[in-house]
Protein backbone atom coordinates (compact mmCIF):
# COMPACT_ATOMS: atom_id res chain seq x y z
CA UNK A 1 0.00 0.00 0.00
CA UNK A 2 1.37 3.38 -0.97
CA UNK A 3 0.52 6.84 0.26
CA UNK A 4 -0.53 9.69 -1.97
CA UNK A 5 1.18 12.95 -2.87
CA UNK A 6 2.73 14.87 -0.01
CA UNK A 7 0.47 17.54 1.49
CA UNK A 8 2.00 20.63 3.13
CA UNK A 9 -0.12 22.78 5.41
CA UNK A 10 0.83 26.03 7.13
CA UNK A 11 1.14 25.99 10.90
CA UNK A 12 0.09 29.20 12.60
CA UNK A 13 1.78 29.68 15.96
CA UNK A 14 -0.71 30.60 18.70
CA UNK A 15 -0.35 34.07 20.21
CA UNK A 16 -0.62 32.64 23.71
CA UNK A 17 0.11 29.29 25.29
CA UNK A 18 2.62 26.58 24.48
CA UNK A 19 3.15 24.49 21.38
CA UNK A 20 3.80 20.92 22.51
CA UNK A 21 4.92 18.23 20.09
CA UNK A 22 3.96 14.66 21.07
CA UNK A 23 5.82 11.66 19.70
CA UNK A 24 4.56 8.35 18.34
CA UNK A 25 1.74 7.02 20.56
CA UNK A 26 1.15 3.72 18.73
CA UNK A 27 -2.23 3.08 20.29
CA UNK A 28 -1.14 3.44 23.92
CA UNK A 29 -4.07 5.36 25.36
CA UNK A 30 -3.09 5.01 29.06
CA UNK A 31 0.26 6.68 28.42
CA UNK A 32 -1.34 9.40 26.30
CA UNK A 33 -3.84 10.16 29.06
CA UNK A 34 -1.05 10.16 31.67
CA UNK A 35 1.00 12.53 29.54
CA UNK A 36 -1.90 14.93 29.01
CA UNK A 37 -2.53 15.03 32.77
CA UNK A 38 1.14 15.61 33.51
CA UNK A 39 1.43 18.65 31.25
CA UNK A 40 -1.22 20.77 33.05
CA UNK A 41 -2.63 21.96 29.75
CA UNK A 42 -4.36 25.29 29.40
CA UNK A 43 -6.97 26.22 26.74
CA UNK A 44 -4.27 28.28 25.00
CA UNK A 45 -1.85 25.36 24.59
CA UNK A 46 -1.73 23.63 21.23
CA UNK A 47 -0.63 20.03 20.70
CA UNK A 48 1.10 18.76 17.58
CA UNK A 49 1.04 14.98 17.12
CA UNK A 50 3.92 13.84 14.92
CA UNK A 51 2.11 10.79 13.54
CA UNK A 52 1.86 7.05 14.20
CA UNK A 53 -0.95 7.64 16.65
CA UNK A 54 -2.24 4.11 16.00
CA UNK A 55 -1.10 0.50 15.48
CA UNK A 56 1.23 -1.80 17.46
CA UNK A 57 -0.27 -0.80 20.83
CA UNK A 58 -3.42 -2.15 22.48
CA UNK A 59 -5.84 0.78 22.06
CA UNK A 60 -5.61 2.07 18.49
CA UNK A 61 -9.30 2.84 18.01
CA UNK A 62 -9.73 4.58 21.36
CA UNK A 63 -6.47 6.50 20.87
CA UNK A 64 -7.56 7.63 17.42
CA UNK A 65 -10.85 8.90 18.83
CA UNK A 66 -9.06 10.78 21.62
CA UNK A 67 -6.77 12.53 19.13
CA UNK A 68 -9.72 13.26 16.83
CA UNK A 69 -11.60 14.91 19.68
CA UNK A 70 -8.62 17.11 20.53
CA UNK A 71 -8.20 18.13 16.89
CA UNK A 72 -11.89 18.80 16.33
CA UNK A 73 -11.92 20.99 19.45
CA UNK A 74 -9.08 23.09 18.03
CA UNK A 75 -6.68 21.91 20.74
CA UNK A 76 -4.40 19.87 18.48
CA UNK A 77 -3.19 19.17 14.96
CA UNK A 78 -1.60 16.02 13.60
CA UNK A 79 0.58 14.90 10.71
CA UNK A 80 0.25 11.50 9.08
CA UNK A 81 2.63 8.69 10.00
CA UNK A 82 3.16 5.50 8.06
CA UNK A 83 1.17 3.51 10.62
CA UNK A 84 -1.74 5.93 10.20
CA UNK A 85 -2.25 4.67 6.65
CA UNK A 86 -4.67 2.03 7.93
CA UNK A 87 -7.41 3.82 5.99
CA UNK A 88 -5.89 2.45 2.78
CA UNK A 89 -7.29 -0.97 3.69
CA UNK A 90 -10.76 0.25 2.71
CA UNK A 91 -9.70 2.83 0.12
CA UNK A 92 -10.99 2.33 -3.43
CA UNK A 93 -8.31 1.33 -5.88
CA UNK A 94 -6.04 -0.42 -3.38
CA UNK A 95 -6.91 -3.90 -4.63
CA UNK A 96 -9.44 -6.51 -3.60
CA UNK A 97 -7.03 -8.11 -1.13
CA UNK A 98 -5.96 -4.88 0.62
CA UNK A 99 -8.20 -5.44 3.64
CA UNK A 100 -7.28 -9.10 3.94
CA UNK A 101 -3.58 -8.23 3.86
CA UNK A 102 -4.05 -5.49 6.45
CA UNK A 103 -5.83 -7.86 8.85
CA UNK A 104 -3.06 -10.45 8.50
CA UNK A 105 -0.28 -7.87 8.86
CA UNK A 106 -1.70 -5.73 11.66
CA UNK A 107 -3.23 -8.33 13.95
CA UNK A 108 -4.88 -6.50 16.82
CA UNK A 109 -4.51 -3.16 15.03
CA UNK A 110 -7.05 -0.47 14.20
CA UNK A 111 -9.09 -2.39 11.64
CA UNK A 112 -9.13 -5.51 13.83
CA UNK A 113 -10.43 -3.42 16.72
CA UNK A 114 -13.12 -1.93 14.50
CA UNK A 115 -14.28 -5.41 13.51
CA UNK A 116 -14.24 -6.50 17.14
CA UNK A 117 -16.39 -3.49 18.07
CA UNK A 118 -18.79 -4.49 15.28
CA UNK A 119 -18.85 -8.08 16.51
CA UNK A 120 -17.54 -9.37 13.17
CA UNK A 121 -14.91 -12.11 12.88
CA UNK A 122 -13.90 -12.83 9.27
CA UNK A 123 -13.65 -16.51 8.46
CA UNK A 124 -13.07 -18.76 5.45
CA UNK A 125 -14.97 -17.56 2.42
CA UNK A 126 -15.31 -14.02 3.77
CA UNK A 127 -16.39 -11.43 1.21
CA UNK A 128 -13.67 -8.87 1.97
CA UNK A 129 -14.99 -6.40 -0.59
CA UNK A 130 -18.34 -6.29 1.21
CA UNK A 131 -16.62 -6.18 4.57
CA UNK A 132 -14.47 -3.25 3.45
CA UNK A 133 -17.56 -1.40 2.30
CA UNK A 134 -19.22 -2.06 5.66
CA UNK A 135 -16.18 -0.77 7.54
CA UNK A 136 -15.95 2.34 5.38
CA UNK A 137 -19.61 3.16 6.08
CA UNK A 138 -19.51 2.40 9.81
CA UNK A 139 -16.24 4.23 10.47
CA UNK A 140 -16.53 7.00 7.92
CA UNK A 141 -15.49 9.69 10.42
CA UNK A 142 -12.38 7.84 11.60
CA UNK A 143 -11.16 7.02 8.09
CA UNK A 144 -11.91 10.54 6.86
CA UNK A 145 -9.80 11.97 9.70
CA UNK A 146 -6.82 9.77 8.83
CA UNK A 147 -7.24 10.44 5.12
CA UNK A 148 -7.19 14.19 5.72
CA UNK A 149 -3.99 14.33 7.76
CA UNK A 150 -1.28 16.49 6.18
CA UNK A 151 2.24 15.22 5.54
CA UNK A 152 4.06 18.32 6.79
CA UNK A 153 3.05 21.26 8.97
CA UNK A 154 5.10 24.27 7.97
CA UNK A 155 5.77 27.08 10.44
CA UNK A 156 8.01 30.07 9.97
CA UNK A 157 10.89 28.63 11.99
CA UNK A 158 9.69 25.10 12.70
CA UNK A 159 8.54 22.21 10.53
CA UNK A 160 6.62 19.18 11.85
CA UNK A 161 6.80 15.88 9.95
CA UNK A 162 6.59 12.21 10.87
CA UNK A 163 9.80 10.68 9.50
CA UNK A 164 11.87 13.54 8.14
CA UNK A 165 12.66 15.54 5.04
CA UNK A 166 13.87 13.36 2.13
CA UNK A 167 17.07 14.46 0.44
CA UNK A 168 16.29 12.79 -2.89
CA UNK A 169 14.46 15.33 -5.04
CA UNK A 170 12.67 12.50 -6.86
CA UNK A 171 11.01 11.44 -3.58
CA UNK A 172 9.77 14.84 -2.50
CA UNK A 173 6.32 14.47 -4.02
CA UNK A 174 5.62 11.16 -2.24
CA UNK A 175 4.01 11.42 1.18
CA UNK A 176 5.43 8.03 2.07
CA UNK A 177 8.99 9.31 1.61
CA UNK A 178 8.38 11.85 4.38
CA UNK A 179 6.82 9.21 6.64
CA UNK A 180 9.50 6.53 6.19
CA UNK A 181 12.57 8.74 6.30
CA UNK A 182 14.39 6.20 8.46
CA UNK A 183 17.12 7.30 10.90
CA UNK A 184 16.64 10.92 9.85
CA UNK A 185 18.35 12.31 12.96
CA UNK A 186 21.32 10.01 12.37
CA UNK A 187 22.09 10.93 8.78
CA UNK A 188 20.25 14.06 7.65
CA UNK A 189 22.09 17.18 6.50
CA UNK A 190 21.65 20.61 8.07
CA UNK A 191 18.05 21.82 7.78
CA UNK A 192 16.87 25.32 6.88
CA UNK A 193 14.61 25.39 9.95
CA UNK A 194 14.01 23.18 12.97
CA UNK A 195 12.50 19.83 11.91
CA UNK A 196 10.46 18.10 14.62
CA UNK A 197 9.98 14.44 13.79
CA UNK A 198 9.15 11.03 15.21
CA UNK A 199 9.13 7.60 13.53
CA UNK A 200 12.65 6.41 14.44
CA UNK A 201 12.94 5.64 18.18
CA UNK A 202 15.72 7.62 19.80
CA UNK A 203 16.65 4.45 21.70
CA UNK A 204 18.11 2.97 18.50
CA UNK A 205 19.92 6.07 17.27
CA UNK A 206 23.67 5.71 16.79
CA UNK A 207 24.27 9.35 17.75
CA UNK A 208 24.59 8.45 21.44
CA UNK A 209 24.17 5.52 23.86
CA UNK A 210 20.56 4.25 23.98
CA UNK A 211 18.29 6.88 25.52
CA UNK A 212 14.53 7.25 25.15
CA UNK A 213 14.70 11.01 25.69
CA UNK A 214 14.39 13.36 22.70
CA UNK A 215 17.43 14.15 20.55
CA UNK A 216 17.92 17.85 19.87
CA UNK A 217 20.68 18.55 17.36
CA UNK A 218 21.23 22.28 17.60
CA UNK A 219 23.51 22.59 14.55
CA UNK A 220 21.59 20.44 12.09
CA UNK A 221 18.26 21.80 13.46
CA UNK A 222 16.66 18.42 14.13
CA UNK A 223 14.45 17.46 17.07
CA UNK A 224 13.69 13.72 17.14
CA UNK A 225 11.09 12.83 19.77
CA UNK A 226 9.93 9.22 19.26
CA UNK A 227 10.61 7.56 22.62
CA UNK A 228 9.71 4.06 21.45
CA UNK A 229 6.29 4.01 23.11
CA UNK A 230 4.64 0.57 22.67
CA UNK A 231 7.61 -0.64 20.60
CA UNK A 232 10.62 -0.84 22.90
CA UNK A 233 10.97 -2.47 26.32
CA UNK A 234 12.45 0.76 27.66
CA UNK A 235 10.13 2.96 25.62
CA UNK A 236 8.31 6.07 26.76
CA UNK A 237 5.96 8.68 25.34
CA UNK A 238 7.69 12.04 24.91
CA UNK A 239 6.31 15.55 24.56
CA UNK A 240 8.47 18.60 23.88
CA UNK A 241 7.57 22.25 24.43
CA UNK A 242 8.79 23.84 21.21
CA UNK A 243 9.62 27.57 21.22
CA UNK A 244 8.43 29.66 18.31
CA UNK A 245 11.97 30.45 17.15
CA UNK A 246 12.85 26.73 17.29
CA UNK A 247 16.16 27.56 18.90
CA UNK A 248 16.12 27.83 22.69
CA UNK A 249 14.31 27.16 25.91
CA UNK A 250 13.05 23.65 25.16
CA UNK A 251 11.67 21.37 27.85
CA UNK A 252 10.13 17.94 27.64
CA UNK A 253 7.77 15.60 29.46
CA UNK A 254 7.89 11.81 29.44
CA UNK A 255 5.75 8.95 30.76
CA UNK A 256 6.47 5.23 30.61
CA UNK A 257 4.10 3.46 33.01
CA UNK A 258 6.89 1.70 34.94
CA UNK A 259 6.96 1.55 38.75
CA UNK A 260 9.62 3.62 40.45
CA UNK A 261 12.33 2.48 42.82
CA UNK A 262 14.76 4.29 45.11
CA UNK A 263 18.40 3.22 44.94
CA UNK A 264 19.72 1.94 48.29
CA UNK A 265 23.30 1.10 47.23
CA UNK A 266 25.55 3.21 45.08
CA UNK A 267 26.94 1.72 41.89
CA UNK A 268 29.67 2.84 39.49
CA UNK A 269 29.21 2.77 35.73
CA UNK A 270 30.64 -0.23 33.93
CA UNK A 271 33.29 0.36 31.30
CA UNK A 272 33.15 -0.48 27.59
CA UNK A 273 29.46 -1.49 27.50
CA UNK A 274 27.95 -3.39 24.61
CA UNK A 275 24.74 -1.98 23.16
CA UNK A 276 22.63 -4.18 20.88
CA UNK A 277 20.05 -2.33 18.81
CA UNK A 278 17.38 -3.50 16.40
CA UNK A 279 19.56 -2.97 13.32
CA UNK A 280 22.40 -5.24 14.50
CA UNK A 281 20.72 -7.71 16.85
CA UNK A 282 21.75 -11.07 15.35
CA UNK A 283 23.22 -13.39 18.00
CA UNK A 284 24.33 -16.99 18.46
CA UNK A 285 23.65 -18.84 21.71
CA UNK A 286 26.77 -20.32 23.28
CA UNK A 287 25.23 -21.53 26.52
CA UNK A 288 21.50 -21.98 27.16
CA UNK A 289 19.91 -20.97 30.44
CA UNK A 290 16.38 -20.78 31.79
CA UNK A 291 16.66 -17.06 32.59
CA UNK A 292 19.78 -15.92 30.71
CA UNK A 293 21.65 -17.25 27.69
CA UNK A 294 25.32 -16.62 27.04
CA UNK A 295 25.38 -15.26 23.49
CA UNK A 296 27.82 -14.15 20.83
CA UNK A 297 26.82 -10.84 19.28
CA UNK A 298 27.63 -11.39 15.62
CA UNK A 299 28.16 -7.74 14.65
CA UNK A 300 30.71 -6.98 17.39
CA UNK A 301 32.14 -10.43 18.07
CA UNK A 302 31.58 -9.89 21.80
CA UNK A 303 29.86 -12.11 24.35
CA UNK A 304 26.93 -10.99 26.44
CA UNK A 305 24.32 -12.55 28.72
CA UNK A 306 20.83 -11.98 27.30
CA UNK A 307 17.46 -12.66 28.91
CA UNK A 308 16.24 -15.89 27.36
CA UNK A 309 12.70 -14.71 26.72
CA UNK A 310 13.96 -11.74 24.68
CA UNK A 311 15.50 -14.02 22.03
CA UNK A 312 13.44 -14.72 18.93
CA UNK A 313 13.83 -16.46 15.57
CA UNK A 314 13.78 -14.45 12.36
CA UNK A 315 13.85 -17.08 9.64
CA UNK A 316 17.18 -18.85 10.03
CA UNK A 317 18.60 -16.05 12.18
CA UNK A 318 18.37 -15.73 15.96
CA UNK A 319 17.88 -12.19 17.21
CA UNK A 320 17.27 -10.40 20.49
CA UNK A 321 15.34 -7.39 21.67
CA UNK A 322 17.39 -4.24 22.35
CA UNK A 323 19.70 -4.89 25.28
CA UNK A 324 22.99 -3.95 26.94
CA UNK A 325 25.36 -5.12 29.66
CA UNK A 326 25.76 -1.53 30.87
CA UNK A 327 25.67 -0.95 34.63
CA UNK A 328 24.23 2.49 35.26
CA UNK A 329 26.07 4.95 37.53
CA UNK A 330 23.71 5.38 40.49
CA UNK A 331 23.85 7.04 43.89
CA UNK A 332 21.88 6.26 47.04
CA UNK A 333 18.51 7.99 46.95
CA UNK A 334 18.27 8.31 43.17
CA UNK A 335 15.03 7.24 41.55
CA UNK A 336 14.84 4.81 38.64
CA UNK A 337 12.10 3.25 36.53
CA UNK A 338 11.96 -0.47 37.30
CA UNK A 339 11.37 -2.40 34.10
CA UNK A 340 12.19 -5.89 35.34
CA UNK A 341 13.58 -7.80 38.31
CA UNK A 342 15.85 -10.79 37.69
CA UNK A 343 18.03 -13.10 39.75
CA UNK A 344 21.02 -10.96 38.76
CA UNK A 345 19.56 -7.59 39.57
CA UNK A 346 17.18 -5.03 38.13
CA UNK A 347 16.70 -3.90 34.53
CA UNK A 348 16.05 -0.19 35.11
CA UNK A 349 16.00 3.16 33.41
CA UNK A 350 17.60 6.36 34.72
CA UNK A 351 16.04 9.28 32.92
CA UNK A 352 15.71 7.74 29.49
CA UNK A 353 18.81 5.53 29.72
CA UNK A 354 18.32 1.76 30.25
CA UNK A 355 20.82 -0.41 32.10
CA UNK A 356 21.42 -2.75 35.01
CA UNK A 357 21.43 -2.18 38.76
CA UNK A 358 22.64 -4.93 41.09
CA UNK A 359 22.02 -3.32 44.49
CA UNK A 360 19.01 -3.08 46.75
CA UNK A 361 15.93 -1.19 45.63
CA UNK A 362 12.96 0.26 47.48
CA UNK A 363 9.75 0.63 45.48
CA UNK A 364 8.27 4.11 45.89
CA UNK A 365 5.30 6.17 44.79
CA UNK A 366 6.77 8.79 42.49
CA UNK A 367 5.32 12.30 42.42
CA UNK A 368 4.10 13.56 39.08
CA UNK A 369 7.06 14.55 36.93
CA UNK A 370 7.21 18.17 35.81
CA UNK A 371 8.91 19.46 32.67
CA UNK A 372 12.60 18.60 32.29
CA UNK A 373 15.07 20.85 30.47
CA UNK A 374 16.09 19.50 27.07
CA UNK A 375 19.80 19.90 26.48
CA UNK A 376 20.77 20.50 22.89
CA UNK A 377 24.04 19.33 21.37
CA UNK A 378 25.82 19.12 18.04
CA UNK A 379 25.54 15.45 17.13
CA UNK A 380 27.81 14.03 14.46
CA UNK A 381 26.38 11.34 12.17
CA UNK A 382 28.04 7.90 12.50
CA UNK A 383 31.48 7.66 10.93
CA UNK A 384 31.95 11.41 10.65
CA UNK A 385 35.05 13.00 12.24
CA UNK A 386 34.51 15.95 14.53
CA UNK A 387 35.56 18.37 11.80
CA UNK A 388 33.21 16.83 9.24
CA UNK A 389 30.25 19.12 9.81
CA UNK A 390 31.23 21.51 7.06
CA UNK A 391 31.56 18.72 4.47
CA UNK A 392 28.27 17.22 5.57
CA UNK A 393 26.51 20.48 5.06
Amino acid sequence: MMAHQAVFQPFDWPREGRVIAIGDIHGNLPLLDALLRQMDLTPQDRLVFTGDIIEKGPDSLATLRRVMALCHAGRAVCVCGNCDLAYLAVEPGQGEDALQKMLAWRKGGLVCQMLEEMGVKPGPGCDYAALGYMLARRYEAEFAFLRGLPTVLEGRHVRFVHGGMPVDVCQKTSAYAYMKCNAFADYAPVQDKLVVCGHWPTLISYLRPPDASPIWDTQRRILSIDGGCSLKDAGQLNAVVVPQDGACGMAFYAVDGFPRGRVMDSQAASGNPLYIRWMDNAVRVQQHGAEFCRCLHLASGRYIDILTDTLYADGDCLRCEDTTDYRLPLEVGEEVAVMRQTSRGYWVKKGGVPGWYTGRLELVQSPRQGPMPLVGAAYYPPGMPDDGRRAYR
